[in-house]
C-alpha cells in the first residue's frame, strides 16, 4: 500500500460524545466531529445559518453516520440556539478553530 493510500485511509477527524438533555430521545446517542477541510472553507458561505449548518454536518450517530442531511438546515434553525451553540463550540474546538481563526475565515 502506498503512503498516499495510507494517509487517505486514515480517519483523522476528532469526534466525541455529545450530551444533549434538550433532545431526550437522542441523549447519549449523539456524537460531534470536527469539520473537514472542505467544510471549514465553506464556513463563510453560511453566516446566516451558521449554527444549523454546522450541526447538519457534524452531528453523528453511534456508528459515525451523519444524523442530519444538508436539506435539514432550515429545520435545525428552529431548534434551541443553546444546543446549536454547544454543537458549534464543540466543533470549533475539535477542529482547532479559534475565535481568531473564525474571524479570519469570515473576512475572506
Amino acid at each position: 500500500m502506498s503512503l498516499r493510500s495510507k494517509i487517505l485511509e486514515v480517519d483523522d477527524l476528532k469526534r466525541e460524545p455529545f450530551p444533549c438533555p434538550e433532545w431526550p430521545e437522542a441523549d447519549g446517542q449523539l456524537f460531534v466531529r470536527g469539520l473537514t477541510a472542505e467544510e471549514s472553507v465553506k464556513l463563510n458561505e453560511h453566516t446566516d445559518d451558521l449554527m444549523p449548518w454546522v450541526a447538519s454536518c457534524v452531528v453523528l450517530d453511534e456508528d459515525g453516520e451523519r444524523v442530519f442531511e444538508d436539506g435539514d438546515v432550515a429545520d435545525l434553525a428552529t431548534k434551541s440556539p443553546a444546543v446549536l451553540n454547544r454543537i458549534t463550540s464543540a466543533t470549533y474546538r475539535l477542529s482547532k478553530l479559534t475565535d481568531d481563526t473564525q474571524g479570519e475565515l469570515e473576512k475572506n
